[in-house]
């Protein structure tokens, strides 16, 4: 399993699979921060996720500040039943514009607002 940011357009796609932990973001972090400026979306799929810890979640907070600082969309398109529990339990359901929870009820919510989550990076 690998997770992924390819650029389709001016739309940056991040795919998370399997584990995404301590041991598998470092990559990531990079390429999210790599996305170029002239990015006008950025789109997270998480369904395939069968793991999430802290550093997986630090890596979708990452990619929503480094969106917002380009103006860019930020949305999570679908994320598993597991990975969308422990988005609860952060309050991030409240932060991340989630589109859908793949195996479960359709979440739709929008995002609150622009958080600020500079200290983490």
């Amino acid at each position: 399993m690998s997770n992924t940011v390819e650029m389709n357009g001016q739309t940056a796609q991040i795919t998370l699979t399997g584990s995404v932990d301590i041991n598998t973001t470092g990559e990531l972090r990079n390429a999210i921060q790599a996305v170029p400026t002239s990015a006008t979306a950025f789109v997270i799929n998480a369904s395939e996720v069968s793991y999430i810890d802290s550093s997986g979640v630090a890596v979708m907070l990452l990619a929503k500040q480094v969106a917002e600082r380009s103006s860019a969309s930020f949305t999570i398109t679908a994320v598993s039943p597991m990975v969308m529990k422990v988005l609860e339990l952060a309050k991030l359901d409240q932060v991340f514009k989630i589109q859908s929870v793949v195996g479960g009820e359709s979440a739709n919510k929008p995002a609150s607002g622009s958080t600020d989550f500079s200290d983490l990076f």
